[in-house]
């Protein structure tokens, strides 16, 4: 388990000590979302009743290692110039 960065996000890995770049994030930061790819999570407000947010991270999960994409809509994929930077590298 690592420290997620909360600004400049590819630069602040190795900074942390993060030894890859993430595949897929799951965050309730939408920033950290954008730039890695990953599904966000909602802020857990509602009561446990009502709690449908692991099945929808796991069905999001579950589409995205079977096709490379999700079609939930809080599913994003990983900003193209990171992937551009990593080609790079």
């Amino acid at each position: 388990v690592y420290h997620k960065p909360i600004f400049d996000y590819v630069k602040r890995l190795e900074v942390m000590g993060v030894p890859f770049v993430p595949d897929f994030v799951i965050d309730d930061y939408p920033e950290i979302v954008r730039v890695f790819g990953g599904f966000q999570v909602r802020d857990f407000y509602r009561s446990a009743d009502d709690d449908d947010e692991m099945e929808h991270i796991y069905k999001s999960i579950t589409e995205w290692t079977a096709t490379g994409t999700s079609s939930h809509e809080r599913w994003r994929p990983r900003h193209p110039q990171l992937d551009a930077m990593l080609a790079a590298d």
